[in-house]
Parts: structure tokens; sequence; C-alpha cells
């Protein structure tokens, strides 16, 4: 069963199934068998990392890992942020605001209110945008077709987001 990696160079792969113990595997180009069962969706080790190792967006190892085993909880930890960091205690006391609170909406003939529906998702690491935009092609796509909205993705190095614009038949 082919596994895959988020980006290039990450030292595990994510189970597209379920992996049987002794079961062959490869992730990109890399072949190797599962030394232990791997439910679909956890990580399996694609070459060895040594205790206190630091696995690529995961964490750092708390054992030995060899190519093949399943990298979940056991064996890998987020270790604590030793930076030190400085709460601000200022404060100030604000007044709320005069104005009378709005409705960003429209009525319609029957006299019944609405809103503008938005689907919003956020990439919130960098590693993610290759899952991100296939989500965009794969879920808003049909949602394209069935509605003629569009489309468009925006992105960035550290920034990307897709977004869709329904023409008015299709936000009722």
């Amino acid at each position: 069963m082919m596994q895959r990696r988020a980006t290039p160079g990450d030292d595990v792969a994510v189970a597209r199934g379920d992996i049987a113990e002794g079961q062959p595997v490869s992730a990109d180009g890399i072949s190797l068998v599962a030394r232990q069962a791997i439910p679909s969706g956890h990580k399996i080790a694609l070459r060895p990392v040594l205790a206190g190792q630091r696995v690529l967006k995961y964490g750092q190892a708390t054992q030995a890992i060899e190519p093949g085993d399943h990298v979940h909880v056991n064996n890998l930890d987020m270790p604590a942020n030793t930076t030190e960091h400085s709460v601000r205690n200022v404060y100030a006391p604000t007044s709320l605001s005069e104005n009378p609170a709005t409705f960003e909406g429209y009525v319609r003939e029957d006299g019944r209110v609405g809103t503008r529906n938005y689907i919003g998702v956020i990439s919130n690491v960098n590693c993610s945008l290759p899952q991100f935009d296939r989500w965009c092609t794969s879920i808003l796509r049909p949602v394209q077709v069935s509605c003629g909205s569009e489309l468009a993705r925006d992105g960035g190095s550290t920034h990307h987001r897709c977004h869709r614009q329904a023409p008015p038949a299709c936000q009722t």
C-alpha cells in the first residue's frame, strides 16, 4: 500500500489505510515493512530516528524509532517550550460603543431575513498547504459546478486560503 508524506524530507508518512504488522509498504520511493500494526491516519517511520532526535513537524523521539515503526504517543513527545515569555499585565479600561448594534443581512420578499454563508478553512501550518489545496479542489469544485460560483485561491509562503462567491441564486 502506498503511503504519503506531507512534504518531501519528512521522517514519517501517514498511513492511508490500516497497515498490518509485517505488511510491505512504500512511500515516495522508500520501501519497508511495518514492524507493528498501524491504524489509518497514523504515522509510520521512513528512516531511523534516535532517542531525543527531532521528528520533523511532529515532535521529539522519546526512544529509538526504526523504519517501519508506528510513530505515536508511545515513542514521540512534544517537548516543553523553554523560552521565557513575558505576559503583558497593563490593563486600560475601555468603554462600550454608543452606536447601536446593526444587522448586515438582507430581507427576503416574505419578510424573513438572511445572511451570506461562508465556509472558512484555514491552513495553520505551511506543511499542510498541498493537502489544503487538494481539499479546495476536491470539495469546493462541485459547489462551483453546481452553483456556477467562482473558486479562488490566494497563496503565499505563510498565507493560503480558498474561497468561493456564489451567485444570488445559490444564496437563498
